[in-house]
């Protein structure tokens, strides 16, 4: 019996010793970090252009200008390179255009003005209501007119029915149910502009939802005063996201951004995760959990952050 546990082990720590091997294998960079990790800020991060979704509408040179301005940020402080471009770069910037991108898309084709900060949000909420209030209305008046088409369309297939069992409508009968069935389809097809402009002012609220959930969260709104938007929207709104997955490879995806500001802002605060930078308590800094910022300039507490990490050998 202990001969039999004995074997057993020893076939488990061969998998294990032989997985972690060819882990390690696959994983050349992985395993360079794990042996070798260099002192913080010893050399840059090197960086790529990743996937671009065309519906951003943003050119590379536009978004290589924004690299650079949110890799600067944080070498000032420093006096040292931290980041730098390289076309094979490991750290890999993507752009996901996803539904939040699309409702900030929409809005600002509509003429909105959205923008990070409590006044953007009261006149974003105020239209919000003023809206909900004229989709209850056409929705009333849809309800009605609906109501009323079945019952008119109830009552010319009746009156059809009778005159096919005559065995067919007499000439003016006829004829006053053709002009019937041609007033019938003329208020359909209004029914169904109602109806299409119903839905696009349904998406247009949809839209107005999402934003103001992403500035609620960004400004760090009381949760009722959200909830009174929408209840249930999720989880709280990322705007971009660092990731190292578990070969070791390294990405930044970006998934809104309302103005070149902004995007420089986001950047900013993901080049600090991956500098190994954690959030801070200071809502005024780019590495606050919440972009509530309004300037793409280190705050004290980010500026001495920065510096700690970089003086650990």
């Amino acid at each position: 019996m202990r001969s039999w546990l004995k074997n057993i082990i020893t076939i488990l720590l061969v998998v294990y010793i032989t997985g972690s091997a060819w882990y390690l294998f696959v994983s050349p960079g992985r395993l360079k970090r794990i042996l070798f990790p260099p002192a913080p800020c010893s050399e840059p991060i090197r960086y790529s252009i990743g996937t671009i979704d065309p519906r951003f509408g943003i050119s590379t040179s536009t978004i290589m200008t924004a690299l650079q301005e949110a890799g600067a940020s944080w070498t000032k402080p420093v006096g040292k390179t931290l980041f730098a471009y390289d076309p094979n770069g490991p750290l890999k910037i993507n752009f996901t255009y996803d539904d939040r991108q699309a409702s900030t898309d929409k809005l600002k084709d509509l003429g909105y003005r959205i923008s990070n900060d409590q006044a953007s949000y009261d006149d974003l909420k105020e239209k919000y209501t003023a809206l909900k209030r004229e989709l209850e209305q056409k929705k009333a008046v849809i309800n009605t007119k609906t109501q009323q088409m079945n019952a008119k369309n109830a009552a010319y297939e009746a009156e059809v029915t009778s005159w096919n069992e005559k065995g067919g409508a007499p000439e003016d009968a006829y004829a006053r149910l053709q002009q019937t069935q041609k007033a019938l389809k003329i208020e359909s097809n209004q029914l169904q502009e109602l109806i299409a402009t119903y839905n696009t002012k349904t998406d247009e609220l949809n839209s107005l939802v999402s934003v103001m959930k992403r500035i609620a969260d960004s400004l760090n709104l009381k949760v009722d005063q959200a909830n009174n938007i929408n209840e249930g929207l999720g989880k709280e709104f990322e705007e971009g996201e660092y990731r190292m997955d578990e070969q070791g490879n390294e990405s930044i995806t970006i998934y809104e951004f309302d103005s070149a500001s902004t995007l420089v802002r986001v950047l900013m605060h993901e080049f600090g995760h991956a500098l190994n930078l954690e959030h801070v308590d200071d809502p005024t800094a780019v590495m606050y959990y919440l972009n509530q910022g309004k300037t793409n300039t280190l705050s004290q507490t980010d500026i001495d952050a920065i510096t700690t990490l970089c003086r650990q050998k």
